[in-house]
């Protein structure tokens, strides 16, 4: 005999009551947490970073002459190497995620600004991953650039939803 489990039924009963009793008093159920200026200025930061990090990697590539996926066999480009550029990836990308993660997780609800620093953290990965394989052409840096500067977009793009979202008091 087929036998329904419903004990947590009415706890999420509950909860869609309150929810809904919140809603009908007029409440609003917060969904992001407050505008933080600062932690804008982190993300600034930490993208201007990896921009002059990027725009240069793909600068030393083309005065190496590597512009075609036969150059990179048996060329080596020292300024261009992974181990060149290792601290970019050890020290840099993490400690700037570092900071971002701990001002966002500081002000919550912020878990979809925390998802997106953890697209850019997957993003930034892959990039690191095709480098250190030797399998890096200007073109391919500057379509990468693109895509990680859109994912720091759409993190300040979450920030200014949070100011638009705040409730105006009318002071200034």
């Amino acid at each position: 005999m087929y036998r329904r489990d419903v004990r947590g039924a009415g706890a999420w009963a509950l909860v869609g009551v309150a929810l809904l009793a919140l809603l009908a008093g007029g409440c609003s159920l917060k969904m992001l947490g407050d505008p933080d200026a600062e932690f804008s200025k982190q993300v600034y930061g930490f993208n201007g970073k990896v921009m002059v990090f990027l725009v240069g990697l793909e600068k030393k590539l083309i005065e190496c002459g590597i512009e075609k996926p036969a150059d990179l066999q048996g060329k080596q480009c020292a300024p261009a190497s992974y181990a060149d550029n290792r601290g970019f990836y050890l020290e840099t990308v993490p400690l700037g995620l570092a900071e971002l993660r701990l001002r966002a997780g500081a002000n919550p609800p912020n878990e979809t600004t925390l998802r997106s620093i953890d697209e850019l953290e997957a993003m930034l990965e892959e990039f690191r991953v095709q480098h250190q394989k030797n399998q890096l052409l200007p073109r391919y840096v500057q379509n990468k650039r693109l895509v990680i500067n859109e994912a720091f977009v759409q993190i300040l793009l979450l920030e200014k939803a949070k100011e638009i979202a705040q409730p105006r008091t009318g002071k200034k």
